[in-house]
């Protein structure tokens, strides 16, 4: 089996770490967290804090992300180093000891985009983007629909792609999408 390119490894760990997250977020709103969370949300006087059950999910699925990053990206070949832009850890260099400066890749994650939508549990999404410094560019980037169970993706040297896991299809939009008016 031929090597595969970084972009694509990336690409694939990248996957792994969304529908991961996805699942944790998922798991977190059912049974007794979920009726905590509608009771809080109904009330109108709640005020953000970090107590709030939504930012307490938000760092739950970042702990996933950061921990499945740890894992995955140690078996990429040539990285030394990676830094994690990240809404609740900041910004941060991997391994430990790590200067950014060593850094080849930059990897910049929001584990719950539309906290609004989570908390009236309709929606959100996991986001992942994957900067490769020493080539200046994006080379893997993944987006989970947490609720409606989705994935999309796209690589350097890939096409655009999505899953619906409920309706199983996998849309390939290629390098030149169709015009609207073509089947």
């Amino acid at each position: 089996m031929a090597e595969l390119e970084l972009d694509q490894l990336v690409l694939r760990y990248c996957r792994q770490i969304i529908m991961k997250a996805m699942d944790h977020v998922r798991g977190a709103m059912r049974g007794e967290r979920r009726l905590h969370l509608k009771r809080a949300v109904a009330d109108p006087r709640l005020q953000k804090s970090q107590q709030n059950l939504t930012k307490a999910i938000d760092r739950e699925a970042e702990d996933v992300i950061l921990d499945s990053l740890r894992h995955k990206f140690a078996k990429l070949p040539r990285i030394k180093a990676y830094t994690v832009f990240s809404e609740e850890l900041g910004i941060k260099t991997f391994p430990d000891g790590a200067s950014e400066d060593e850094a080849d890749l930059v990897v910049i994650i929001d584990p719950i985009d539309g906290t609004e939508f989570i908390e009236t549990l309709q929606g959100g999404w996991s986001l992942i983007a994957v900067y490769d410094r020493r080539g200046d560019e994006v080379i893997a980037a993944v987006a989970g629909d947490i609720f409606l169970d989705r994935l999309y993706w796209a690589s350097k040297s890939g096409y655009p792609e999505g899953l619906d896991f409920h309706h199983p299809f996998l849309v390939q939009a290629g390098r030149r999408p169709r015009a609207e008016n073509q089947p």
